[in-house]
């Protein structure tokens, strides 16, 4: 090789080095495409009020008009509940489906309803002068309930249990007449460590621990929260919290609404408004996501949705983008990272808009859920081998969960009976480690031998199972 190819092939990797460093091949955005799904395609109407997803990746939408899900396999929308009215919605491991209906009147007969999409509906509880504005449900069934209140100032927040009492709720917090001011709950959410958290429209944000039975009040006096009148809630993958409030005051017979966005990492606050960010400063935000690669979305009432990437703002609105319209009302992100957007309010216009990367979304034959397990497994979980092995004291094992999942690990010795259960429930996308101190399920020490550890996760109507041999030598036998 002469001297001339040597110094081109030189500067050509000098090149290549600094356009990978700058980031310039990593910083190629995925093509997006829009998927517009109105009640001419699918929807029970076009005023859909929320979104959720279920274990099986399928998308529910409450709304008025009834109750709608979107088969992630099949493509195709059920609609439940035809014709009646309902503001949010929220599914459960086991499969319920639990939603509250819309108020009407002041004098109103509301209730939440739960219901089973292959076994029928059943009414679960009802009380007057209430609007359930969110439902969230924990990892032991308890269905948390924010509520709004209408004339009679039942705010504040519910937990019932359908298994033990569905007509008469576990606990009451934050209600008339133990806070005359009326706090009304705006949102509520379960952590990643099964954490309770709540806005309170005029108190400010309440977190509770597990099994813990006190409250920790978030306000303008103690951390920095800008304003105590809280909206929205939403947890991200560093298990760190997105909280909106706002504050609105009549200036000259004119009503003026301010904004702040706050994001609390466990102990620092940051504070967004409309000084340093694209925030709107004449919209509320309406709704709080974060997408597969730890976006945070914001929904607006009336200027689209806003897209925070770490560093800057972006908007999406009618203009620049396929939303349907501009008033989002709620933002869910499924397992496939496609982004839902409810936009309400002008009925001609409103439905749900999906952004998503995959321009097959809608072609059924394409998808990848039509291929074989084995190859589903892989984008699901990743199970490690345990450590150490052999081991004489205890074992840890190690697996990534790359999607929210029903999750179960058990021990089972070589004749195949099941001796240990180290986990069995739903778990959120993340890096896991369990502990095994080589006993069985009554904590009795066992004897020298190989035993089978098998991580089963269910997705979308499969049990995916990875198995693996663990030897345990008592070095005292």
């Amino acid at each position: 090789m002469n001297k001339s190819t040597c110094l081109t092939l030189f500067y050509i990797t000098i090149i290549l080095f600094s356009l990978l460093s700058s980031g310039f091949f990593f910083n190629i955005q995925a093509q997006e495409h829009w998927i517009n799904f109105t009640k001419e395609n699918g929807l029970p109407s076009n005023n859909i009020y929320s979104l959720t997803v279920d274990l099986n990746g399928d998308v529910w939408i409450a709304g008025f008009g009834g109750i709608g899900k979107f088969n992630s396999t099949t493509r195709q929308w059920t609609i439940y509940k035809e014709g009646e009215d309902f503001i949010s919605i929220a599914v459960g491991d086991s499969g319920y489906v639990w939603a509250a209906k819309h108020v009407v009147g002041l004098d109103p007969s509301t209730f939440a309803s739960v219901f089973h999409f292959d076994i029928g509906y059943e009414n679960i509880y009802d009380y007057p002068g209430n609007e359930i504005t969110a439902i969230a449900i924990d990892d032991s069934s308890n269905v948390w309930m924010s509520t709004s209140g209408y004339g009679y100032c039942l705010d504040g927040l519910w937990v019932f249990n359908k298994d033990k009492n569905p007509r008469e709720p576990l606990a009451t917090y934050f209600t008339y007449p133990a806070n005359p001011e009326c706090f009304s709950s705006e949102d509520i959410i379960i952590d990643h460590n099964g954490g309770i958290w709540a806005t309170l429209n005029g108190l400010g944000l309440v977190y509770k621990a597990p099994q813990d039975t006190t409250w920790i009040t978030y306000n303008t006096e103690n951390s920095g929260i800008v304003s105590n009148h809280v909206q929205k809630l939403c947890e991200d993958k560093n298990g760190s919290i997105w909280i909106s409030s706002f504050v609105s005051e009549f200036i000259g017979g004119e009503r003026k609404d301010s904004l702040w966005v706050n994001y609390f990492d466990g102990t620092q606050w940051i504070t967004f408004d409309t000084s340093n960010t694209e925030l709107p400063k004449d919209a509320w935000i309406t709704s709080i996501a974060v997408d597969s690669l730890n976006n945070a979305w914001f929904g607006t009432y009336g200027k689209g949705a806003y897209k925070f990437d770490g560093q800057n703002w972006i908007v999406y609105n009618t203009q620049n983008s396929g939303l349907l319209g501009d008033y989002i009302k709620d933002i869910v992100v499924d397992y496939q990272g496609n982004i839902w957007f409810a936009c309400a309010f002008d009925l001609e216009t409103a439905g749900v808009s999906i952004l998503t990367s995959d321009s097959t979304f809608i072609n059924i034959e394409s998808k990848k859920h039509l291929r074989h397990k084995t190859d589903i497994k892989s984008s699901v979980f990743e199970l490690y081998p345990n450590y150490p092995n052999p081991f004489n004291e205890q074992t840890t094992f190690k697996f990534s969960l790359y999607i929210p999942a029903k999750v179960k690990f058990e021990i089972y010795n070589m004749n195949g009976q099941l001796v240990k259960t180290l986990l069995n429930k739903f778990q959120k996308a993340g890096i896991y480690h369990l502990v095994w101190n080589r006993q069985d399920g009554r904590e009795k020490l066992l004897s020298t031998g190989v035993y089978l550890y098998q991580l089963v996760v269910y997705f979308k109507g499969y049990s995916l199972k990875h198995t693996g041999k663990a030897l345990y030598y008592n070095m005292g036998r």
